[in-house]
C-alpha cells in the first residue's frame, strides 16, 4: 500500500503507459507528501486516455491520501528533449 501521494509518481508509470501514443513519464516529489507528474503523448487521444487510466487507480489505491482535486495541466509540446533529460524519466 502506498503511503503519500508523492508515491503515486513512481507507481502511475506503469498504468499511464498503458495509454495509446505514450512517449515518455517524468515525476517530481515536491515535497510534504505532495507529487507532480508530466507525460508526454503522441496526440491528445493518448493523454485523455492516460487521464482517465490514472484517474481511476487513485480512486482504487490512494483516495484516501488526496485532500484536494488533482490539477491537470495539459498543451502542445513546444521544445525537443536532449538526451541527458530523456535518461532521466521513470519509463
Amino acid at each position: 500500500m502506498l503511503r503519500s501521494t508523492a508515491a503515486y509518481a513512481t507507481s502511475s508509470c506503469p498504468i499511464v503507459k498503458k495509454a495509446k501514443g505514450f512517449v515518455r513519464y517524468y515525476s517530481l516529489d515536491t515535497g510534504k507528501g505532495e507529487a507532480a507528474s508530466v507525460s508526454i503523448f503522441k496526440d491528445k487521444a493518448g493523454a485523455d486516455e492516460s487521464v482517465h487510466l490514472a484517474a481511476e487507480y487513485v480512486k482504487e489505491h490512494l483516495s484516501k491520501f488526496i485532500t484536494q482535486k488533482p490539477e491537470i495541466i495539459e498543451g502542445d509540446q513546444s521544445s525537443r528533449l536532449n538526451a541527458r533529460t530523456s535518461q532521466n524519466s521513470l519509463c
